[in-house]
């Protein structure tokens, strides 16, 4: 189904927006990063098209919500198998880790430059532990589709882990 429970409300500043999800979906996939005329983040929160919030942060997620917690261990079953660590690489080796994170899904995640120093070690080190490659899909996630994490949409949150922002 294209909506949840008719529609979803969010707040923003004192006044109520009913958000459709469909709409949702549909201005996600016209382009962009999806982030509102606000630029991106306002105090601590990330603003989704001026409407959605990252409300909990990425630890809260991956220890407080039972769906997504089943969607990181789907996902670890699906990337390697839920093979012993350290699992192999894939994609021809540009994907590491239990969950197969890329070195530019990585970036993006944590905010570094393509070529920032320091990076790419850092990457090969860290994604390897099922904690934090767990905690870089969170962050990518609280940065491409905050709405499917505040919905519970697993099969977009899935979709965005395996095809990038655009589901491809």
């Amino acid at each position: 189904s294209s909506s949840v429970s008719g529609a979803a409300t969010a707040a923003r500043g004192g006044s109520r927006a009913r958000l459709n999800l469909s709409d949702v979906v549909a201005r996600r996939r016209a382009g962009g990063n999806g982030m509102g005329a606000s630029g991106g983040e306002t105090g601590k929160q990330r603003c989704f098209w001026d409407a959605f919030y990252v409300l909990r942060g990425e630890e809260q997620y991956r220890t407080d919500c039972p769906r997504i917690r089943k969607l990181l261990h789907a996902l670890r079953c699906v990337e390697t198998s839920n093979c012993p660590l350290p699992a192999p690489a894939g994609d021809n080796g540009t994907s590491i880790g239990p969950l197969q994170i890329s070195h530019a899904y990585h970036n993006d995640a944590w905010g570094l430059g393509k070529d920032e120093a320091g990076s790419h070690d850092h990457w090969m080190t860290h994604c390897q532990g099922v904690e934090y490659s767990e905690r870089t899909c969170l962050r990518y996630w609280m940065r491409w589709c905050p709405w499917a994490l505040q919905f519970g949409d697993v099969e977009a949150l899935a979709r965005t882990h395996n095809g990038g922002p655009k589901y491809h």
